[in-house]
């Protein structure tokens, strides 16, 4: 006798809110249950959509979309760059 399914409807984890069951993508063999999720990209208004395993939700090991993840760890690794030109000129880019 499996397991009993976690309604997990409604609720928020990090920047991602459970819309609806998904189903599991091709050649998954497992038995866990899959979400559809909505990113807010922390109150940006990202709306990507997620598919995402039921124990990733609970265990906070994915908080929120790729895009807004790619975005997040960029933003934090390098905030700014500065470009050195040979003659001592310098132009700095900051990653908003």
């Amino acid at each position: 006798m499996g397991a009993r399914l976690v309604r997990l409807d409604g609720m928020q984890f990090g920047w991602l809110r459970v819309v609806g069951r998904a189903i599991p993508p091709a050649g998954v063999t497992s038995r866990v249950a899959y979400w559809t999720c909505i990113c807010d990209g922390g109150g940006k208004g990202c709306g990507n959509i997620r598919v995402v395993r039921s124990d990733a939700l609970r265990n906070k090991s994915i908080r929120c979309c790729e895009s807004c993840t790619i975005a997040h760890k960029m933003h934090g690794v390098f905030p700014t760059v500065t470009i050195v030109g040979s003659r001592g000129e310098s132009t700095t880019f900051g990653l908003k």
